[in-house]
């Protein structure tokens, strides 16, 4: 029920927190400590193509 151009943000979004939980995991839920995160490749990875398919949408709209 998403606007198509809202999609791939919610999708990145979706993939990093879940990226995030399993860093939780690993760490055996020890957070409080240290703070859990994915890299900065990672973000890139993830949302540099979902930029690029909003920026795509965006510009065949009516």
């Amino acid at each position: 029920m998403l606007a198509p151009t809202s999609r791939p943000c919610i999708q990145t979004a979706y993939s990093l927190y879940n990226g995030i939980l399993e860093r939780i995991e690993d760490a055996d839920y020890e957070v409080l400590g240290r703070r859990v995160r994915v890299g900065l490749p990672t973000s890139l990875r993830v949302a540099g193509p979902a930029f690029a398919e909003c920026r795509r949408l965006r510009r065949n709209l009516p």
